[in-house]
């Protein structure tokens, strides 16, 4: 059972000591023919609110993830967080669902659970939490000595034609 976020409190636990900047849910869209507002928050574990970022179901595609990327957070030592998922204007017949694991056939997520309208569930969200890195391919200081190469090799590939060709001017 994929859990729809209309009319439901959807929250998910999760445990992790290594900074992260995205998570990524895994979210389906059937029969949204109308377009509805959601809210993404993530807390830590004292309900303090660290990211709020609002969507539109149009946003989401049908069982591929969801983005949300925010500032780095760097926790110190492992914490627990809490992904929470609602909409206001939501109906069960035009809302998206979160594709979940439930525990019994495997857990996706060991160190965390669903909660679904204050009652925990033996389920994950399909989920990923990231640091993400956004850097060039090549570093910079590489690219100036390759720039500063490339430009040599040019001086004297073509001194000794030059060379060559000047001689050659002068004897005729």
């Amino acid at each position: 059972m994929i859990p729809k976020i209309a009319n439901n409190n959807i929250k998910q636990t999760f445990k992790t000591g290594k900074s992260f900047n995205n998570i990524a849910i895994m979210m389906t869209k059937e029969n949204t023919k109308n377009i509805t507002n959601y809210i993404f928050k993530l807390k830590d574990s004292n309900e303090k609110e660290l990211v709020e970022q609002k969507f539109t179901s149009e946003q989401v595609k049908n069982n591929k993830l969801k983005s949300f990327d925010f500032k780095r957070i760097k926790p110190i030592g492992i914490q627990q967080y809490i992904i929470e998922i609602y909409s206001n204007d939501a109906t069960q017949d035009n809302s998206i669902g979160i594709a979940t694991f439930y525990q019994d056939k495997y857990d996706a997520y060991p160190n965390g659970n669903i909660i679904l309208n204050g009652e925990e569930k033996q389920a994950d969200f399909t989920f990923q939490v990231q640091n993400k890195v956004k850097r060039t391919y090549v570093n910079k200081k590489i690219y100036i000595l390759v720039s500063i190469t490339v430009i040599f090799i040019e001086i004297f590939a073509f001194y000794p034609y030059l060379f060559y060709n000047s001689k050659r001017k002068n004897e005729i």
